[in-house]
């Protein structure tokens, strides 16, 4: 399998595994909590959009969704914006 957090937010994502790896448990956990919000965000109906924007709000132009799925809503967008600011990265909105 393929996760989209993996693929969204690679390096939280090592940066936990190597806190796990090392004992550092409060560590791993942290970082669980950073990334929670974006995985929920996108974790939701229509997930391969919200995949593709949490991406674009990363810097990746990764095209429109192909059918049969569409377009998320602005609030979507809203959500993964926040959430991306929670896990400490700066989202790009255009």
């Amino acid at each position: 399998a393929i996760a989209a957090i993996l693929t969204v937010l690679p390096e939280l994502c090592v940066e936990q595994w190597e806190a796990f790896e090392r004992g550092d448990f409060e560590k791993a956990k942290e970082i669980h909590y950073k990334i929670l919000p974006t995985w929920l965000a996108m974790d939701k109906y229509n997930m391969p959009s919200k995949t593709k924007e949490v991406l674009r709000q990363r810097g990746f132009n990764v095209g429109k969704p192909r059918s049969p799925f569409h377009a998320i809503k602005e609030e979507d967008i809203i959500e993964i914006s926040k959430a991306l600011k929670h896990a400490g990265i700066e989202p790009v909105l255009w």
